[in-house]
């Protein structure tokens, strides 16, 4: 009798399609990507940093100076981010754009410090008020409130407004330099009305006055001859 041939373990290993060991092995943990360390440093008062707004509040905005890693973020206070006033921060900030401040009202004891851009020139990073006397607002300091379509829209509104006032001012000007004339022009016609031939009758009265004198003395003479 014949036996069927017998296989070998090598030759069923050999016969195994490929990828089955990759399939029998444990699968790897992903590793979680590293959280990036944020700082706890305070800095030095007046000192000056370009930062970038993380977050916004009605009292304000945090601020992070630098990549975050050195200084804990601070409170860009609502009082300190334009010369005009503040109502809504969201009208003068956003999330993510990159402001030049200046650190204020440090305490270190409560780890806590305070932010100024007012004073800071948002082009350049300049110090407008390298004295640090918080005077009056530089013009080109601190941030200026954005213009909507609808600030834009109330503007021209206002500008049209002002030029039909300035028109109306000048169309009545006009109006009342016309009845001034007129009523002149009537002033001057009754004068001439009234007293014209008043002057013409004092004058006739006066010139019979003459010739009558002229006649008396006439006639005074004659009799003395």
């Amino acid at each position: 009798l014949l036996t069927p041939p017998t296989s070998s373990m090598a030759d069923v290993d050999a016969a195994a399609p490929p990828g089955d060991d990759a399939a029998d092995q444990p699968a790897q943990a992903a590793q979680p990507a590293e959280k990036k360390k944020s700082g706890s440093a305070i800095p030095e008062l007046n000192s000056i940093h370009c930062g970038t707004v993380v977050s916004l509040r009605p009292f304000g905005a945090f601020v992070k100076l630098g990549e975050g890693d050195t200084f804990k973020d601070g409170l860009l206070h609502v009082s300190c981010i334009s010369g005009e006033r503040v109502e809504r921060v969201e009208d003068f900030l956003d999330v993510g754009e990159q402001v030049w401040v200046k650190a204020v009202n440090i305490k270190e004891e409560e780890g806590k410090y305070g932010l100024d851009m007012r004073y800071m020139d948002q082009a350049t990073g300049k110090d407008l008020d390298p004295n640090h006397k918080h005077g009056q607002v530089p013009k080109n300091g601190g941030k200026q409130k954005r213009r909507t379509a609808k600030d834009i829209l109330d503007e021209a509104k206002a500008i049209e407004a002002e030029i039909h006032k300035i028109s109306m001012e000048a169309k009545l000007k006009k109006k009342r330099k016309k009845q001034e004339k007129k009523k002149q022009k009537k002033i001057k016609k009754w004068i001439k009305k009234h007293t014209a031939p008043k002057a013409e009758k004092a004058e006739k009265a006066e010139k019979d006055g003459e010739d009558s004198d002229d006649s008396s003395s006439s006639c005074s003479l004659s009799e003395a001859t």
